[in-house]
């Protein structure tokens, strides 16, 4: 498969890089549990250990959970949820009927006061199946055995947690990648006039116009700050390629392609912040972008 190809497929299923970040994250808790599963001799089994911990880390990437504060929120909230599931599982698994009892109950509790939507649905539905999971674990028999596996847990989850914190601010290439889908899509609407539907690409503009609304709170203060004035520039060309794609002419359009392409090759090497050229000055609302964006890029 040519690296092309490998990109779009990618951008289909991922175009925006949510879950090449939280892979990403994932992969460094992983190598950090695995080294601290050297020293530490576990009561349990210790990939469950780290299921239960890292199951989080998946979580708090969500591009719904997108201020630093919920993300800690929500890794807490999922952890103690998640131990009290295991827990709960694990305890009555050397009953057969009680544990059916035990399992049905708890899983009616936490769809019914907590799934309010599809994503906590999601939520609980993970929390479940670690807990389906740790049956492959003996169970704890008495208190002090379940409060040893329940404490293992919790130094995982608090190492996850530290990890987390300390993971550097990558937020700016979903920012890169939203930008990317909004160029591509303008230059569609300019090759592709008569094959593309001026409400479904509005449509498309919007919501990645939507994303990059949802992920500036994760941004730092500086980038943040200037968000507005890159949206602001987006609705202005917008506005610029619809009326080309819309009432000019074949020539018109070329010389419009030409800044776009020269755009989109500043996309993809985002530091480099260049001066606007002649052939920018022929269309103010590309300058103005060009401008924001590579302004937008000095201060990530």
């Amino acid at each position: 498969m040519s690296t092309c190809t490998t990109e779009r497929w990618i951008d289909r299923v991922d175009p925006y890089g949510y879950a090449r970040q939280a892979g990403l994250k994932v992969s460094y808790v992983a190598i950090i549990f695995f080294l601290v599963n050297a020293f530490w001799k576990a009561p349990t089994l210790a990939v469950l250990t780290m299921c239960v911990a890292g199951a989080g880390i998946v979580l708090i990437e969500m591009p719904s959970i997108n201020t630093p504060k919920k993300k800690d929120v929500s890794y807490i909230v999922f952890t103690l949820l998640t131990i009290i599931t295991v827990s709960i599982f694990r305890f009555f698994s050397y009953f057969t009927v009680l544990e059916l009892v035990a399992i049905v109950g708890w899983s009616y509790v936490l769809y019914r006061l907590i799934a309010k939507d599809t994503e906590k649905a999601q939520v609980v539905a993970i929390a479940i199946l670690i807990g389906f999971v740790s049956l492959e674990a003996p169970g704890a028999t008495d208190f002090w055995q379940w409060v040893n596996q329940t404490a293992f847990y919790v130094q995982f989850a608090v190492i996850a947690f530290v990890a987390h914190k300390l993971f550097p601010n990558r937020y700016m290439r979903i920012v890169n990648n939203i930008m990317r889908q909004i160029w591509l899509l303008q230059q569609r609407q300019l090759t592709e006039p008569d094959k593309t539907s001026s409400t479904a690409m509005g449509t498309d503009f919007l919501k990645h116009l939507s994303a990059l609304e949802q992920v500036k709170p994760l941004l730092t203060a500086q980038t943040r700050e200037h968000l507005p004035a890159l949206i602001q520039a987006l609705w202005q060309y917008q506005h610029t390629i619809e009326a080309a794609a819309r009432h000019a002419d074949r020539e018109a359009i070329e010389q419009i392609l030409i800044t776009h392409k020269a755009l989109l090759k500043q996309m993809q090497a985002p530091t480099k912040a260049t001066s606007p050229t002649d052939d920018d000055q022929k269309l103010v609302a590309a300058n103005t972008l060009r401008q924001a964006w590579s302004h937008l890029c000095q201060l990530a």
